[in-house]
């Protein structure tokens, strides 16, 4: 992922919507640049790709994150969950008062934030 005057491109597999957050394409590959639209009210500011699973970080301190999301149920195969999701909206109810993620990384299997409390 690269970003050029805060527009976010992907190239390469694009089989779990790793690359535009929409479209499953199972063995797919974008052999050029392609442009991912991110729904987000700030300018990107940073960005980061991981297996099958992309993020963005903004300068309003929202992460985005699209691509690679798989549930579960016993037994049944794996199935992606499509678009686009703000990570700050599902980590709320876990956040203190006046707390904001502030940073993220990407592994294989998990992600991790790290959180502070705002400035009064």
């Amino acid at each position: 992922m690269v970003v050029d005057e805060r527009e976010v491109y992907g190239v390469g597999s694009n089989g779990l919507g790793e690359l535009d957050g929409e479209s499953i394409h199972y063995r797919s590959s974008e052999p050029f640049p392609r442009k991912v639209l991110v729904p987000t009210r700030g300018s990107i500011v940073r960005v980061k790709a991981k297996n099958s699973r992309s993020c963005a970080f903004t300068d309003q301190g929202e992460v985005w994150y699209w691509g690679g999301l798989t549930l579960q149920e016993k037994g049944e195969r794996p199935h992606q969950i499509e678009g686009f999701r703000l990570l700050n909206r599902e980590v709320e109810g876990l956040l203190k008062t006046g707390e904001r993620i502030v940073d993220f990384e990407m592994g294989y299997a998990h992600d991790v934030l790290l959180t502070e409390k705002s400035p009064q």
